[in-house]
């Protein structure tokens, strides 16, 4: 192996090494609120596109690192998937018409949570301002 290889291994060990704090935060929290959309998919299609130039170019050092680095931004996506959009998505088909017949539970729960209930107000006699 000749030195440029060996250097190229460890760069690229270095920066696919740097996500894994990043996935085990994001995993473990199940949160990548502070992560936004645009940067990760961006991020995604460029690891993806230098995975497909190291092919091309058979840079073993390049396919490695590149691939790892994928996959540890894909699980980052997936959990801000996961956790941020299909909740989100879940909540709007609550709301819009026909929900009860996909899922009944889900709305019964929330009618529950949302029911109010009304008392008679106090006369003005036994009010202690007056």
């Amino acid at each position: 192996m000749d030195s440029m290889t060996a250097l190229g291994i460890v760069a690229g060990s270095l920066t696919t090494l740097a996500y894994l704090p990043q996935v085990l935060k994001t995993w473990r929290s199940r949160s990548a609120d502070g992560m936004s959309w645009s940067m990760l998919i961006i991020l995604c299609a460029g690891i993806a596109l230098w995975l497909v130039y190291g092919v091309y170019v058979h840079d073993m050092p390049l396919i490695l690192a590149n691939l790892l680095t994928l996959v540890f931004s894909s699980a980052i996506l997936g959990v801000k998937i996961r956790y941020e959009a299909m909740p989100k998505l879940r909540a709007r088909q609550l709301i819009t018409p026909g929900a009860a017949t996909l899922q009944p539970s889900l709305v019964e729960d929330w009618q529950l949570e949302t029911e109010m209930t009304f008392t008679q107000p106090e006369s003005e006699s036994s009010s202690p301002v007056a």
